[in-house]
């Protein structure tokens, strides 16, 4: 999906998926504003983030290095012994008359096939070893638990950029999967590690932001609006705690 901005001073992100947009005269795949939906997951990262989750996150990273690091050794090995059987063929097939035709041609194929077999485990070599696995020092794993025990409050910080945030979720989610069904966002977040999460997010209505007056205080409004001036009507309002979108008397 792709993230557009709108809203004054272009601070207000919305989620996109274009479909065939850009190359035909057709609409979008789905739409829905951000805020509500990055709270969310913003919630979901923190709760792993605690000390336990980031001692298990840690954990999995280990895991993940390991078995990368496992998983190489073990076709560095299989490369090897690939080159070893090729050049026994070459030389199995160098050293055949080449008056026998029939063996020749049947050692020239056991070469080749032992050719392709090695060049096929090489390009894997090179694949694992282009693979950056995320490396945790001790120095970042003891910053990790500390922040963990008063996250909330340093997700939140003025100091904590946006940029940090992303690094932060990105080190967590692996992918999320959104869905509208009906009123509401179906959300699948795909951990690193291989769980997920299920998440039901409220859509907004069109026209409707987080700052819109509680609907039962439009109500109580509309009916007062029939008897009172503005000033009565909003000295009411007041003496019964009621406010405005942003929390206002």
């Amino acid at each position: 999906m792709h993230v557009t901005y709108s809203g004054k001073g272009g601070n207000t992100q919305r989620y996109v998926c274009r479909g065939p947009f850009s190359t035909k005269a057709a609409n979008n795949c789905i739409g829905f504003g951000g805020m509500r939906v990055d709270r969310s997951v913003a919630h979901e990262v923190l709760d792993r983030l605690q000390p336990l989750g980031i001692e298990a996150a840690l954990a999995v990273l280990e895991t993940q290095g390991q078995e990368h690091s496992d998983k190489r050794q073990q076709v560095e090995n299989a490369c090897r012994q690939a080159r070893y059987e090729a050049d026994r063929a070459r030389r199995q097939y160098d050293a055949v008359d080449p008056d026998n035709r029939l063996v020749a041609e049947e050692l020239e194929r056991r070469w080749n096939k032992k050719l392709v077999q090695m060049h096929e485990l090489e390009d894997e070599l090179a694949r694992l070893a282009a693979e950056q696995m995320p490396m945790v020092s001790t120095e970042d794993r003891a910053g990790l638990m500390a922040l963990g025990k008063d996250l909330n409050r340093a997700w939140d910080s003025p100091g904590a950029s946006v940029e940090t945030r992303k690094k932060i979720i990105r080190l967590l989610v692996k992918e999320i999967i959104v869905d509208i069904a009906d009123d509401t966002l179906s959300l699948v977040i795909h951990w690193q590690g291989g769980d997920h999460t299920r998440l039901i997010v409220k859509k907004n209505k069109v026209g409707l932001t987080r700052w819109a007056v509680a609907a039962d205080t439009l109500d109580l409004v509309h009916v007062l609006a029939r008897q009172m001036p503005d000033q009565s009507i909003a000295a009411v309002l007041n003496r019964a705690g009621k406010s405005t979108g942003k929390g206002n008397s």
